[in-house]
Protein backbone atom coordinates (compact mmCIF):
# COMPACT_ATOMS: atom_id res chain seq x y z
CA UNK A 1 0.00 0.00 0.00
CA UNK A 2 1.43 3.37 -1.03
CA UNK A 3 0.13 6.03 1.32
CA UNK A 4 1.39 9.04 -0.64
CA UNK A 5 1.84 9.48 -4.40
CA UNK A 6 2.74 12.81 -6.02
CA UNK A 7 2.18 11.67 -9.60
CA UNK A 8 -0.63 14.20 -10.25
CA UNK A 9 1.65 17.07 -9.21
CA UNK A 10 4.50 15.68 -11.33
CA UNK A 11 2.23 15.40 -14.39
CA UNK A 12 0.92 18.90 -13.76
CA UNK A 13 4.40 20.42 -13.61
CA UNK A 14 6.43 18.21 -15.92
CA UNK A 15 3.88 17.35 -18.61
CA UNK A 16 1.56 20.36 -18.72
CA UNK A 17 -1.21 18.26 -17.09
CA UNK A 18 -1.51 16.22 -20.31
CA UNK A 19 -1.49 12.46 -20.00
CA UNK A 20 -0.89 12.33 -23.75
CA UNK A 21 2.63 13.66 -23.03
CA UNK A 22 3.63 10.62 -20.95
CA UNK A 23 3.33 6.84 -21.29
CA UNK A 24 3.04 5.32 -17.82
CA UNK A 25 3.12 1.78 -19.25
CA UNK A 26 6.88 2.27 -19.76
CA UNK A 27 9.53 2.38 -17.05
CA UNK A 28 10.38 6.06 -16.64
CA UNK A 29 13.05 5.80 -13.92
CA UNK A 30 15.86 7.14 -16.15
CA UNK A 31 13.82 9.93 -17.70
CA UNK A 32 14.75 13.41 -16.46
CA UNK A 33 11.83 15.84 -16.44
CA UNK A 34 12.12 19.62 -16.30
CA UNK A 35 9.48 21.24 -14.15
CA UNK A 36 9.28 18.49 -11.53
CA UNK A 37 11.02 19.67 -8.35
CA UNK A 38 12.67 16.26 -7.81
CA UNK A 39 13.62 15.95 -11.52
CA UNK A 40 12.03 12.66 -12.48
CA UNK A 41 8.91 10.53 -12.14
CA UNK A 42 8.75 8.33 -9.07
CA UNK A 43 5.78 6.36 -10.42
CA UNK A 44 5.04 4.36 -13.54
CA UNK A 45 3.07 1.15 -14.03
CA UNK A 46 6.05 -1.23 -14.38
CA UNK A 47 7.54 -0.01 -11.09
CA UNK A 48 4.19 -0.19 -9.31
CA UNK A 49 3.94 -3.83 -10.38
CA UNK A 50 7.60 -4.51 -9.57
CA UNK A 51 7.08 -3.10 -6.09
CA UNK A 52 3.89 -5.08 -5.49
CA UNK A 53 1.81 -1.93 -4.94
CA UNK A 54 -1.83 -2.98 -4.90
CA UNK A 55 -3.39 0.24 -3.63
CA UNK A 56 -2.43 3.84 -3.05
CA UNK A 57 -3.62 7.24 -1.98
CA UNK A 58 -3.14 9.95 -4.57
CA UNK A 59 -1.82 13.20 -3.15
CA UNK A 60 -3.26 16.35 -4.65
CA UNK A 61 -0.93 19.14 -3.66
CA UNK A 62 -1.46 22.88 -3.70
CA UNK A 63 1.48 25.04 -2.67
CA UNK A 64 1.02 27.32 0.32
CA UNK A 65 1.66 30.27 -1.99
CA UNK A 66 -1.85 29.68 -3.37
CA UNK A 67 -4.97 30.49 -1.42
CA UNK A 68 -8.69 30.79 -1.91
CA UNK A 69 -10.08 29.99 -5.34
CA UNK A 70 -6.60 29.47 -6.86
CA UNK A 71 -5.83 26.71 -4.35
CA UNK A 72 -9.24 25.14 -4.94
CA UNK A 73 -8.73 25.21 -8.71
CA UNK A 74 -5.30 23.55 -8.51
CA UNK A 75 -6.71 20.87 -6.20
CA UNK A 76 -9.74 20.17 -8.40
CA UNK A 77 -7.57 19.96 -11.53
CA UNK A 78 -5.42 17.32 -9.88
CA UNK A 79 -8.46 15.35 -8.71
CA UNK A 80 -9.64 15.43 -12.32
CA UNK A 81 -6.21 14.21 -13.41
CA UNK A 82 -6.51 11.20 -11.08
CA UNK A 83 -9.85 10.37 -12.73
CA UNK A 84 -8.16 10.70 -16.14
CA UNK A 85 -5.44 8.27 -15.00
CA UNK A 86 -8.14 5.74 -14.08
CA UNK A 87 -9.82 6.23 -17.47
CA UNK A 88 -6.58 5.92 -19.45
CA UNK A 89 -5.17 2.93 -17.54
CA UNK A 90 -8.27 1.03 -16.32
CA UNK A 91 -6.44 -2.29 -15.95
CA UNK A 92 -4.09 -0.66 -13.42
CA UNK A 93 -5.98 2.18 -11.72
CA UNK A 94 -9.53 2.40 -10.41
CA UNK A 95 -11.30 4.57 -7.90
CA UNK A 96 -12.28 2.89 -4.68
Amino acid sequence: FDGHNDLPWAIRNGFDMKLSNIDLTKDQRDMKVDGIPWGCLHTDIPRLKEGGVGAQFWSVFAPTSLSGSAAVQVTMEQIDLVHQLCDKYPSTFEMA
